[in-house]
C-alpha cells in the first residue's frame, strides 16, 4: 500500500518537481544572464500579466522634458538606466544638473541622465518629500507634508524654509509632450515592464496563474515533502 502510494505521488508530482528545479536553478543563477535587467516583449507581458502603459507623466524644465512611464524615467525621451520610480512628482533644472523628485526621494542627474546622487530619508533628506520648486530669488526649495526646505546646490545643506512664496513645478499634459517623443517613451516602457527574472519567480511560486496557481504550488510542495517522507519510511521498513 505505502509503496503504491509513494509511486503514484512520485509520478503525479514529477512535472511539478521538474518545474521547481528548472526555475529554481534559473533564478539562482539569474545574474549570469542578467535576467533582472532583461525584459519580456510588450505583447508577452500584456498577454501574461494583462498590463500595458498608456500614459506618461511629464515635467518641462528650462531645456528638457523629464517623463515617467511605467516605472522608468526619461530625459527628452532617452531612458535613464538604473533609476526606477512609481510616482514622478517634480523636476527642475539648474546650471549643471537636473533635480528629480518622486517616491519620497530626490535624484540629482547630469543632463545626460547619469545619476550623481540619490537621497532618501535614510541618507540625507530631512523628511519625506513630494515636490520641488524655487522661491522668488531662484533658490531651490524641496517640500513635503511636514514642511519645506531650502537646499544648496550640493544637496548637503538643508534649512527649514518659511520666508516667502514658492513656485512649485507642475506636470505638463500628454498633449504638450511632442508626439514623437511620447511614442518612443511608450514603446520603450512597454518593453521594459516585466523582467525575465520576475516571470521565473512568478512561475516558480505559481503567482503567474493567480491565487489558484499559488494553491497548486503549495499542494505540489507538500506532495514533494510527503514523497520524501514515504521514501524514508519505505527504506526504513526494508532495513
Amino acid at each position: 500500500m505505502y509503496r503504491q502510494l509513494h509511486r503514484s505521488i512520485g509520478i503525479s508530482s514529477f512535472i511539478f518537481l521538474f518545474i521547481f528545479v528548472i526555475t529554481g536553478l534559473a533564478i539562482q543563477h539569474g545574474s549570469w544572464f542578467d535576467l533582472d535587467h532583461r525584459y519580456m516583449p510588450s505583447y508577452l507581458a500584456e498577454s501574461l500579466y494583462s498590463t500595458t502603459v498608456r500614459e506618461t507623466t511629464n515635467y518641462r524644465t528650462d531645456n528638457y522634458w523629464v517623463s515617467q512611464a511605467g516605472n522608468s524615467l526619461y530625459i527628452d525621451g532617452q531612458y535613464v538606466a538604473l533609476l526606477e520610480l512609481n510616482n514622478l512628482k517634480g523636476a527642475i533644472e539648474d546650471g549643471t544638473y537636473l533635480w528629480i523628485v518622486g517616491d519620497n526621494k530626490l535624484w540629482i542627474l547630469t543632463k545626460q541622465g547619469e545619476i550623481v546622487e540619490e537621497l532618501s530619508i535614510f541618507n540625507g533628506l530631512p523628511n519625506l518629500i513630494n515636490k520641488i520648486g524655487r522661491n522668488r530669488d531662484g533658490a531651490l526649495i524641496v517640500g513635503g507634508l511636514n514642511g519645506d526646505w531650502l537646499v544648496d546646490e550640493t544637496a548637503q545643506d538643508w534649512q527649514v524654509y518659511r520666508r516667502g512664496s514658492i513656485v512649485w513645478t507642475t506636470p505638463a499634459t500628454d498633449s504638450e509632450l511632442p508626439m514623437s517623443m511620447r511614442e518612443v517613451i511608450l514603446v520603450h516602457a512597454n518593453n521594459h515592464l516585466i523582467s525575465w527574472e520576475r516571470l521565473l519567480l512568478d512561475f516558480h511560486s505559481g503567482r503567474l496563474f493567480g491565487n489558484i496557481g499559488v494553491v497548486i504550488a503549495d499542494i505540489a510542495a507538500l506532495l514533494l515533502v510527503f514523497l520524501s517522507a514515504t521514501g524514508v519510511f519505505l527504506w526504513l521498513r526494508r532495513a
